[in-house]
């Protein structure tokens, strides 16, 4: 073996009883008081009203995966927004298509019903 690949390995090795060492002794010798408070689920503060494993409705994902698809692709156009003078007309014209791009899909979720929230 190498020298690296050597030096590697014992690293490895004294991170694994490093980390196990740390986790045993914390079992150990940790506070462990259980009880029906300390085992129920909580919420900042508020009683829990309904079932625990309640289904979520499938628009809240929906609106926030079209959330973050429109916030990643606006924050795209800032480099553009940056560098436009570097970029020129050729610049220009490209952040528009991905602009015109951007203002289509907006306009075909919400034409498909997916921004609506009943």
């Amino acid at each position: 073996m190498t020298d690296r690949v050597l030096n590697l390995v014992i690293f490895a090795g004294v991170l694994c009883v490093v980390a196990g060492g740390a986790a045993a002794v914390g079992s150990l010798f940790g506070p462990a008081r259980r009880g029906k408070t300390k085992e129920s689920p909580y919420e900042c503060g508020s009683p829990i009203l309904n079932e625990t494993r309640k289904k979520f409705d499938v628009r809240f994902f929906m609106l926030a995966m079209i959330f973050i698809l429109f916030d990643i692709e606006t924050v795209l156009l800032i480099p553009y927004a940056v560098q436009y003078e570097r970029f020129g007309v050729a610049g220009l014209v490209i952040a528009g298509i991905f602009f015109l791009g951007l203002v289509e899909s907006l306009i075909y979720a919400w034409k498909k019903g997916a921004l609506d929230w009943k």
